[in-house]
């Protein structure tokens, strides 16, 4: 539609439709156009307000006083009747109720009215008109009421056409738009994706897309939900840091900087006051963004200031010898660089390039060629159109060197319109959808028009950026950015650089690789070319089409790779190339690669380039061969300056690597032999001269390093003249070079010498690059030095040999890959092990991984051990018939860490092992009686493989001497225990021993703390007696075995003891009687006690207490007197056992094992191990000083090492000989040692081998909508006092409890039932946060089994009289952060959990018996030091359900449960990230219900309430509850009811 029409001739019948109708599509038209009104102190525009629950209302005007503007669209298109005028008053009168503010209405009506000078038989009519002015009167009326002053306007089809007709450039385009439904619909921007999808050929494949953090980056320039949900947040999180302030400002220890503390909290609420608004005003961060820096650059600085000021206020307070007031300030102090930090975060955001992309509303994506700049955006502008965001994606290539926007529109199919009537038709695209509209254009290096960019790059911008909803990506090689991009708008565009999967290489590279069935190789990807995703999909491609599936083995060779590059570009090329030869494909590389060394290195000039391929190519085909090496990849148009300044095209190899690769090949092949290469090494000659430029050189030098051995079996180094002059330092080439060079070189080339040369290789530190390429090489089978090579060498050495070479290195060499740094192979393989899918892998691979695993868990870095243990279980269960070949291996190994994780990952792998006659291989080749009953038995390594024995015998496979191996055991351990003296220790430990500070120390936590186990066990010994023996029996055994004399002193000195203890006694006993007696409690008593005294009796009270102090003295005295005497009777080997009699006393309690015994016997085995301070001290000082932090958080000392070792062989000798001392826990049986769980001894579960999830990670649920997700919650008031108080007592907008539980699978109607969960919604202010409530409404589904003749009396006992939120309803047993998931149901660990429960009268279900009918499955690493906090937490069956049902757990899911292979049972969380909840297949349960009588119920229980803790007192809180049963037909009948806690 043309603007020169008309008005008469918009038809409003023919408006576009939006969301659905025509009705919505006015509105939103109308809308427009009121936000494009222009009014004096307008403050901020909202948009369909009424959608939100406000009614009356679809968008406002804001003003600054306060006031506000409203508009009513209503799609009338015939005459306006009292239907019509009905629905208008109705809009009225809501609006007027909703918004008192309100000084100014618009109802706006597609329709003019009609006026009162018609007659109608010869009488005037009652228009339109005059029904407008009469409810204008009565609405006029209506507002008076209210206080209101409002004026009524009304937009009909004359006012609303005026506007559509405007030549102001923000209305240009909305005709058209709104008009011309064949016009920028939707479906266009989808079809020109297509195109541009198409025409990027194999430079995008959904199939190959791989997830990168770069993506992120759109949201802000789309300003799109994302983006606005993290910019709440960051107000939100910005509002309670202003609260924060206002605590330190009212904290009575900040007086000496209240002033501080206000000017602080005053400019951090101002700078609140702007952000709040963006609430109204998306753009409002945008536009203040320079006055909001500033204020947070002085709030930064006002911040410092007061953060540094603290160091002075603890020095005015030290002389007050009060620790709490220092800890008080120091935690104010954090307190304040909390705030601190914060401010700087969040100017970093306002300051980066990411948030001026929003700001200018432009974005230029640079990067090398290859590196997926085209993927990622095509990706970016895919995932858009397919979430209805507009987004328009056009190529380069496509630019036609005309007007960009007349290009945009050409390519949309609108032609003959202004550059200004199309950028209005896409702004208002944009303004309908409430989003920008991002326009991408890829390349603009490509194309024939290329240079025409710069003619018009700076009005098109500018242009654009006068349209709200519009936004421009542009992507551009970045060597071409000169050449396109004005010197001035370069520099001010928002820019980043595209590095392909740089930064998150390793994990990327694979996932791809496992995307085209290929196997990663197992190093780092050392090549920079594997960082670029074109480069990498090329590859791909080629192997694929080689039919390949893994890389070269030994050889991760280049050279191999680029030849299956050429052979697969070369059967492309020969496809579009008639009557071409391959051959001239490689001829004519190979003639360019001549031109390049040695005057052309970095390229040809494009001319030049042309004649050398142009002398190959026929002139056959549609394209040169040429042009198809550039559109291919192989070759890239550069641009290169020469020393004026003045640039040029030149051409180059798309991968330096391929040039290199070239180059070095045509270089030796000069040198046929030896002696004529030595020759080449000479400085005046080629190969010297290439070295003394080794700047230029480089990347020839590192593939001569790799052929030349490959050639002539001598290692380049060695052919090296060393030159001081030339700075060719030996050192240095060797790092820098041979590396490299063996990770790309066959197992052929590997001599004697080139082991000298990897010995050359200086470590730095305990970093070592030698070992590192070992680990590099691990895994590859038939090489050298593979881990056969690694470990054979470590075998070789001592415990605190291999530690200080080996472990030490392993320890500190665990990095992930950034931006700057590669990840570490010892974490490649981790990862590799832990994240890959390793089914397919070749058993002799996942064999020499498994060596180099068990390896890893000699270190004392506690969480490469525990992953490198379950890494290896995994791998074991691959290659489970190898597992006997560990055992004989390892088992004898002298480092009980080792040993310990290998029995562990044994026991995981055996878990899943159903082969019983592997398994009774297994169990025979273990050597348990050198294991379990060796000179220094472990209490761990017992653990694991009595598990692996009770596994075996729960499966019918067992050994004839079984039952010898039950707990206790008796190993050959030294026996009585040899207790060193503190002299020996002394002597031992010759000074200052962070071994004896830890164990003996007055702080040692690992003395105090981790070894507190030892008090478990009694010192009386197994054999002939019933019970553990008491104090008070210990002292009289002792007593009987001393002289006449000392014992009668010793009887003497009991007897004062027992007077002493029997005097409290009988005081207690008359305190207590007294309380009994009087029928009074101890506060009474207390209440007795008179609040003053006179002088006389507190002259009394003195007296008396003196005179207690004085007999008190005197009985020390003589006691001390007694014992003098006793000792000089008592000989020395007796001595330290009187010392420990007199501590136990006379009581009834049970004699312990003495602690201070078992921390000088650990301290001396732990030194016994090897620890002395030349081998280690130097690392625990670098690496394990102090508090951990995040290089050494997961490190401990290798003495600590040595301690934990000794700790559990003490341990495993205790329960050898001595009683275990029964806690008296009333639920599980404690009366003997059963094994390590007893004792939270098992630091991580070796039988689930997924990842566990760090407690610092986003916890956020996973979005997308599965079957068996529930329904969303939608029933929140808006944030009004009143509405919230209202809805927290309506009971119909509470949950429906009826239909929380049950579920439908619609792919193939079955039906599932959930046992447990948990569902709770909020509403939070994300401003304003003093005002207004937390909206909060939960609900929480606990179900039990109980017998169908208990339901009714169930019912009667519950149904409105009890409330069911308590968590405690239902007790859902775990395995206590110490029961492996692969040893339930079957292990001894879970023998006491009796499924079926009778409750008392402590219960709601009081008199009746149940059954939970699920288990929770819990693992943490909270408190375990040197351990960052994980966890992992899912529901499985119950015991009962899995042994009567047959169920099978699913390894790789293991909340999954199965049957027949049919999934029977299981917990979404795990798999999908959904909330956790026990699902179960509905008809299972009933089948299993009628063969046992039994009726599942639920029990229901929930609340509504509000919350915030800045607004006093309590709101009020309604509680829902639900009591539901379902029988074994199906059927499900229950109850609701409701309880009202009110203020």
């Amino acid at each position: 539609m043309n603007r020169g029409d008309s008005m008469t001739d918009i038809d409003y019948s023919k408006i576009r439709e939006f969301d659905g109708s025509q009705h919505n599509g006015f509105e939103e038209m109308i809308c427009q156009l009121a936000n494009l009104e222009q009014f004096e102190d307008s403050d901020y525009f909202v948009s369909k307000d009424g959608s939100g629950g406000d009614g009356g209302i679809e968008c406002y005007w804001k003003f600054k006083d306060g006031t506000e503007y409203g508009w009513q669209a209503k799609y009338f298109l015939n005459s306006l009747g009292s239907n019509e005028w009905s629905q208008i008053d109705k809009s009225v009168k809501t609006a007027l109720e909703k918004h008192p503010n309100l000084t100014k209405y618009y109802v706006c009506v597609p329709k003019n009215r009609t006026d009162s000078r018609k007659l109608h038989q010869g009488k005037p009519t009652i228009s339109e008109f005059d029904k407008w002015n009469t409810h204008v009167e009565s609405w006029e009326k209506i507002a008076e009421v209210k206080s209101m002053q409002v004026e009524f306007v009304f937009w009909g089809k004359f006012e609303i056409t005026q506007r559509l007709l405007s030549l102001k450039p923000n209305y240009q385009g909305l005709l058209g738009y709104w008009f011309d439904s064949t016009l920028l619909t939707f479906d266009s921007l989808k079809q020109l994706f297509e195109r541009s999808e198409k025409s990027l050929g194999e430079r995008y494949s959904t199939e190959n897309n791989v997830a990168l953090p770069i993506e992120d980056i759109f949201h802000t320039i789309a300003m799109d939900k994302t983006w606005q949900k993290q910019t709440q947040v960051s107000i939100s999180r910005f509002d309670d840091n202003c609260e924060n302030l206002r605590s330190l400002e009212t904290n009575k220890y900040m007086y000496w900087a209240k002033e501080k503390v206000t000017s602080i909290r005053s400019k951090a609420e101002s700078i609140l006051v702007q952000l709040v608004r963006f609430n109204y005003d998306k753009t409002i961060i945008f536009e203040n963004d320079k006055e909001i820096k500033n204020d947070i650059s002085e709030l930064i600085y006002q911040t410092s200031e007061l953060e540094e000021s603290f160091i002075g206020a603890k020095e005015a307070r030290a002389s007050d010898n009060d620790s709490s007031v220092n800890d008080t300030l120091n935690s104010l102090q954090n307190n304040v660089l909390k705030i601190l930090n914060f401010f700087k975060d969040y100017f970093e955001v306002l300051d980066s390039s990411i948030f001026k992309s929003g700001k200018e509303k432009t974005l230029l994506v640079t990067g090398e060629a290859g590196a997926g700049k085209s993927h990622l955006l095509c990706d970016i502008a895919k995932k858009r159109l397919s979430s209805n965001l507009p987004t328009i994606f056009l190529l380069g290539q496509h630019y036609d060197g005309q007007d960009p926007i007349q290009f945009i529109g050409s390519s949309l199919g609108i032609v003959n319109h202004s550059s200004s009537d199309i950028l209005s038709l896409i702004n208002s695209l944009g303004e309908t959808y409430d989003s920008r509209v991002l326009i991408i254009i890829d390349a603009l290096n490509e194309g024939h028009y290329r240079e025409r960019w710069s003619d018009f790059l700076v009005d098109f911008i500018e242009q654009s950026s006068k349209y709200k909803n519009i936004g421009i990506v542009l992507s551009c090689r970045g060597n071409y950015l000169d050449f396109i991009f004005p010197t001035e708008l370069e520099k001010r565009i928002p820019k980043i650089n595209h590095e392909g999967f740089k930064g998150n290489l390793s994990e990327a590279a694979r996932k791809y690789l496992e995307l085209n069935g290929i196997q990663a190789p197992n190093i780092p990807f050392l090549s920079p070319e594997f960082t670029n995703p074109l480069f990498l999909k090329i590859v791909c491609q080629s192997m694929k089409t080689l039919e390949i599936k893994e890389f070269p083995k030994g050889s991760m060779s280049f050279n191999t790779i680029f030849e299956y590059y050429l052979q697969t570009l070369e059967g492309k090329i020969f496809k579009q190339l008639k009557g071409f030869s391959k051959l001239s494909i490689r001829n004519s590389l190979d003639d360019f690669s001549n031109k390049l060394y040695p005057d052309n290195i970095w390229g040809i000039k494009t001319m030049d380039a042309m004649e050398i391929f142009d002398k190959y190519d026929n002139g056959k085909g549609e394209f040169t061969i040429f042009d198809l090496l550039i559109s291919e990849g192989i070759l890239s148009l550069d641009y290169e300056a020469d020393t004026t300044g003045r640039k040029s095209e030149i051409v180059r190899f798309t991968y330096e690597r391929f040039s290199d690769y070239y180059t070095a090949n045509k270089i030796l092949q000069k040198y046929p032999t030896l002696e004529e290469l030595s020759d080449a090494f000479n400085p005046d000659k080629e190969i010297g001269l290439i070295l003394d430029k080794e700047y230029k050189y480089r990347g020839i030098i590192e593939a001569l390093s790799v052929e030349i051995p490959e050639r002539y079996h001598i290692e380049f180094f060695a052919l090296v003249v060393y030159d001081e002059k030339k700075y060719l330092d030996e050192d240095r080439l060797l790092n820098i070079y041979f590396s490299k060079s063996i990770l790309m070189r066959s197992p052929s080339s590997i001599t004697e010498e080139t082991l000298v040369f990897l010995n050359k290789i200086r470590c730095n530190g305990y970093h070592s690059v030698a070992l590192n390429t070992l680990l590099q090489l691990s895994t590859e089978p038939n090489h050298p030095w593979n881990s056969k090579f690694l470990s054979n060498n470590l075998q070789k050495k001592s415990l605190p040999e291999r530690d200080e070479f080996w472990s030490t290195f392993v320890g500190v060499n665990d990095y992930s890959e950034d931006q700057e740094t590669p990840e570490s192979p010892l974490r490649t393989l981790l990862n590799w092990s832990l994240k890959t899918n390793l089914n397919h892998v070749e058993p002799e691979r996942l064999y020499l991984l498994a060596i180099t695993l068990i390896w890893f868990t000699t270190t004392s870095n506690r969480l490469i051990r525990q992953q490198a243990t379950k890494a290896l279980s995994k791998v074991q269960f691959l290659i489970k018939e190898r597992i006997p070949e560990f055992i004989s291996e390892f088992s004898e190994t002298d480092d009980p860490y080792l040993v310990s994780s290998l029995y562990a990952a044994i026991y995981g792998a055996v878990t899943q092992i159903t082969d019983d006659s592997l398994l009774q291989d297994i169990i025979k080749t273990i050597p348990c009686e050198s294991i379990i009953e060796g000179e220094h038995p472990n209490i761990l390594i017992r653990d694991h493989i009595l598990g692996i024995f009770e596994y075996t015998k729960s499966r019918g496979v067992g050994f004839a001497n079984y039952d010898q191996f039950m707990l206790p055991l008796k190993s050959k351990a030294t026996w009585p225990l040899e207790i060193p003296s503190q002299d020996e220790l002394d002597s031992i430990t010759s000074g200052y021993s962070r071994i004896s500070s830890s164990v003996q120390g007055f702080i040692g936590d690992f003395g105090k703390y981790s070894m507190s186990d030892v008090k478990n066990w009694s010192v009386t010994e197994i054999s002939g007696n019933d019970h553990p023996k008491t104090c008070k029996e210990f002292t009289l055994g002792f007593l009987e075995t001393l002289e006449n004399e000392a014992r009668e002193l010793f009887q003497e000195y009991m007897d004062l003891v027992t007077d002493e203890e029997k005097s409290v006694q009988i005081d207690q006993n008359l305190f207590f009687s007294k309380i009994l007696e009087g029928g009074q409690s101890i506060i009474d008593l207390c209440d007795d006690i008179p609040d003053t005294f006179d002088d006389n009796f507190d002259g009394e009270y003195e007296a008396r207490v003196r005179k207690q102090e004085v007999e008190k003295k005197v009985q020390e005295e003589k006691k001390q007197s007694l014992i003098d005497r006793i000792k000089l009777m008592i000989a020395d080997d007796k001595m330290e056992q009187f010392e420990w009699i007199l501590h136990l006393g006379m009581s009834d309690r049970t004699a312990k094992f003495d602690e201070t015994q078992a921390q000088r016997w650990v301290v001396k085995r732990a030194y016994d191990l090897g620890w002395t301070k030349e081998r280690f001290d130097s690392f625990e000082n670098i690496y394990c000083k102090g508090y951990p932090t995040t290089i050494n958080k997961n490190l401990e000392r290798i003495g600590k090492k040595y301690q934990w070792i000794a700790y559990y062989e003490l341990l495993a000798i205790l329960s050898d000989h001595y009683q275990y001392i029964d806690r008296g826990y009333s639920d599980v049986d404690d009366s003997r040692y059963f094994g390590a769980w007893q004792l939270d001894l098992r630091e991580f579960d070796p039988t689930t081998w997924f990842k566990a999830k760090k407690d610092d990670e986003n916890t956020s649920i996973n979005d997308d909508f599965f079957w068996w997700s529930c329904k969303q919650y939608d029933n929140f008031p808006r944030f009004d006092l009143e509405e919230q108080t209202k809805w927290l007592w309506d009971t119909t907008t509470s949950p429906d409890l009826s239909n929380c539980f049950t579920y439908t699978n619609p792919a193939d109607s079955t039906e599932w039932i959930s046992m447990f969960e948990f569902q709770m919604w909020r509403k939070k202010p994300v401003t304003n946060k003093d005002d207004y409530y937390e909206s909060e409404t939960w609900y929480r589904v606990n179900s039990s089994i109980i017998k169908e003749e208990d339901y009714h009396q169930l019912k009667s006992t519950l149904i409105g009289k009890e409330t069911l939120q308590s968590p405690d309803i239902v007790h859902i047993r775990t395995n206590g952060n110490q029961k492996y998931l692969g040893e339930f149901p079957w292990h001894s660990s879970y023998s006491d959990y009796n499924d079926w429960t009778t409750h008392d009268q402590y219960s709601i279900l009081n008199g009746l018996s149940s059954l939970v009918p699920i288990f929770e499955y819990s693992w943490s690493t909270d408190g375990q030091e040197h351990m960052r906090s994980e966890s992992t937490n899912f529901y499985i069956p119950s015991k009962i359900l899995v042994e009567n049902l047959k169920l099978q757990r699913d390894q790789s899911f293991p909340s999954e449960w199965y049957k027949d292979n049919h999934l029977i049972f299981f917990d979404p969380s795990f798999r999908h990230g959904d909330k956790s909840k026990a699902l179960i297949r509905k008809d299972i349960v009933c089948a299993w219900l009628a063969e046992n009588n039994n009726v599942l119920i639920w029990l229901i229980g929930g609340e509504k309430q509000l919350y915030n803790p800045r607004i006093q007192g309590f709101p009020g809180r309604l509680i829902h509850n639900g009591v539901f049963c379902m029988d074994s037909t199906g059927k499900i009948e229950g109850e609701i009811w409701y309880e009202e806690e009110r203020p």
